[in-house]
């Protein structure tokens, strides 16, 4: 598990590990508009096999998708497919919700 600490904000260099809350918590403050969020992944729980450089996966909470694809596709344009930059929060909020389990 993460450690609770208000440290260091970058993961444990040698094998990509988080080692503390502040660690995930930096990585989430980077996105707009969460209001919930939660990691997993090799990088958050160690896992066998895994090898060094873990990955941290993220589920982000947000009450206005919307809101969140406008802010995020200014921030983060590369987290989005290049129709997705095309077409702006309104087609990405869109798909999120007319697709699969509102989530994208």
């Amino acid at each position: 598990n993460v450690e609770e600490d208000k440290g260091h904000t970058t993961p444990n260099d040698s094998d990509g590990q988080l080692r503390k809350q502040s660690q995930l918590e930096s990585i989430v403050d980077c996105f707009p508009n969460v209001i919930h969020s939660f990691g997993y992944g090799s990088g958050v729980f160690a896992q066998d096999g895994a090898g060094k450089g873990g990955m941290v996966d993220l589920i982000l909470v947000t009450d206005d998708a919307h809101a969140f694809h406008e802010a995020n596709l200014k921030r983060h344009p590369s987290h989005y497919a290049i129709w997705n930059q095309w077409g702006g929060p309104r087609l990405c909020t869109a798909i999120q919700r007319g697709k699969g389990a509102n989530v994208f």
